[in-house]
């Protein structure tokens, strides 16, 4: 909490000018900080809108920071509310500022409400807060995690139950893991797999987006899956003007999404992998995502010659024959159901 209030605090200080004599309207205020902040930096008024009950606290809040002449608490849903001016007209708001980012970036389709909002009250020139975003993906290795899971199988309190490994390997990542890793546990430089224009963006392009990836291993380890995390940025690129959530930054609640493969299978300089993650809004549950990851394993690297996959369905060989190092392979991650 502390990480994320610091990075919005120093991002709306940087460029008060944004914020001085504006009307400002704050999706999903929580408990009334960005709105406080916003005030801070002289907003002229401020509407902080916020559907749960939280909503309350943000009034008492507000009213003990002195600040209830500027900042008004709408307790309602995005989609219910009819914002006017003190001459009854249809609101114009100059910022638009929220918190809406959920695990993995799009996790919880908050993005909806603030979009929706933009698209009702932001005027043509006005400033969205965040600005931009961009989603990262990075293989990664975390050995602890995976034989936590899997390696476990092969004897519990003395007995053998290797059978169940491959049933194990199968199911025990069908969701995403929320955890963190470290810079150490990288195995390639990341690559931005989506960037979303929060000025423009569609709630489609947000909705379903898919994209191709390239990584070039350049440290030795076990692979097992893909790490994802995102970036916000608030009108540029400075440390000042950016949120991060990857492995080398200041850890958040956020922490990465990871992705694990059925397999650790290794890696190193000279081996790549290269394919295409799909994101989906869940049609059930639209707080929800479905991600499919497609993946091909090529390699120049002596330790994967000897590597056998898990599943005999993800071979490429007969079972007599030398396994080709041409590892493919697809998997579905629930995130959320």
């Amino acid at each position: 909490y502390q990480r994320r209030v610091h990075g919005y605090y120093n991002a709306i200080m940087a460029q008060r000018h944004l914020f001085e004599d504006k009307v400002v309207i704050d999706i999903g205020c929580g408990t009334g900080i960005l709105s406080i902040f916003s005030a801070w930096a002289g907003a002229r008024s401020v509407y902080a809108i916020e559907a749960s009950g939280m909503a309350g606290h943000a009034e008492a809040i507000i009213r003990d920071n002195n600040l209830a002449q500027i900042i008004t608490v709408v307790h309602a849903k995005v989609e219910d509310c009819d914002l006017r001016d003190e001459d009854g007209q249809p609101l114009v708001a100059d910022v638009i500022i929220s918190e809406w980012m959920g695990y993995f970036l799009v996790f919880e389709g908050m993005y909806e409400s603030v979009f929706l909002a933009r698209d009702r009250w932001l005027a043509p020139n006005g400033v969205m807060f965040p600005s931009h975003a961009t989603i990262q993906l990075c293989p990664f290795t975390k050995p602890v995690t995976f034989s936590s899971r899997i390696m476990f199988w092969q004897n519990v309190h003395g007995v053998d139950m290797r059978a169940l490994q491959p049933y194990a390997s199968s199911s025990a990542f069908d969701g995403v893991v929320v955890d963190g890793i470290d810079a150490t546990m990288t195995l390639a430089d990341a690559a931005t797999v989506k960037v979303i224009d929060c000025r423009y963006a569609t709630l489609e392009e947000v909705r379903d987006f898919s994209s191709t990836f390239a990584f070039n291993f350049t440290t030795p380890g076990s692979f097992h899956g893909f790490a994802g995390w995102f970036t916000v940025y608030f009108g540029g690129s400075d440390d000042l003007l950016t949120l991060a959530t990857g492995p080398e930054d200041i850890p958040t609640h956020w922490r990465q999404a990871l992705f694990f493969t059925s397999d650790q299978i290794p890696v190193g300089p000279g081996s790549s992998v290269e394919g295409e993650i799909e994101v989906h809004q869940n049609r059930t549950n639209h707080r929800y995502i479905d991600v499919m990851i497609h993946w091909t394993l090529l390699d120049a690297y002596p330790a994967l010659q000897a590597f056998k996959p898990t599943h005999q369905t993800d071979e490429v060989h007969a079972p007599n024959e030398p396994w080709n190092p041409s590892y493919a392979h697809s998997k579905h991650f629930n995130f959320g159901v």
